[in-house]
């Protein structure tokens, strides 16, 4: 429950800066940063990189184990070690799951933009201006997500090097 409202409230400080920045910016809407052919190859990348990063972190998983059974752990450090990892674990296929999200958020975005939708307009806020905001939106939460992926592959290294110091 903790998780999911800190997820929905980085959602909304995202949201949030997004709006303030195109709505202080007019010009943005024309920025390489939120142009579809960009954000295409950007969310694809990153999506591409995740995914790797989990597939070769799936083999060290595997080599920590074994290590934490040469290194004779008991029952508790053994579960801790175990919980960590699995935790980590868990963390990196969220934040891969959520850049494929945030792939297909991004495509409804150009779905959206050359369909006349009459109920799309808030007030103030024209359609290009909301679907700039979720744009600008959706880059700062994948890189929020490779932000994460990076923290957990180096935690992972550091219990990595950790069993590799007990086994010697």
């Amino acid at each position: 429950m903790l998780k999911k409202l800190i997820a929905m409230v980085i959602i909304l400080v995202f949201f949030t800066v997004s709006v303030l920045i195109v709505e202080s910016n007019p010009g943005i809407q024309q920025s390489k940063i939120i142009n579809d052919e960009f954000m295409l190859n950007f969310l694809g990348l990153f999506l591409g990189v995740s995914v790797a990063i989990v597939t070769f972190l799936f083999s060290s998983v595997d080599k920590i184990r074994e290590s934490i059974i040469k290194a004779g752990f008991d029952g508790a450090a053994k579960k801790q070690t175990e919980t960590t990892i699995n935790n980590l674990i868990e963390e990196l296929k969220q934040d891969s799951m959520a850049i494929f999200v945030f792939l297909v958020l991004f495509f409804g975005t150009i779905l959206l933009k050359d369909i006349d939708v009459p109920y799309l307009k808030i007030a103030i806020w024209d359609k290009s201006s909301i679907l700039s905001s979720i744009k600008l939106t959706l880059v700062f939460l994948t890189l929020f997500s490779i932000y994460d992926i990076i923290s957990s592959t180096f935690l992972l290294m550091k219990v990595s090097h950790k069993l590799d110091i007990t086994d010697d």
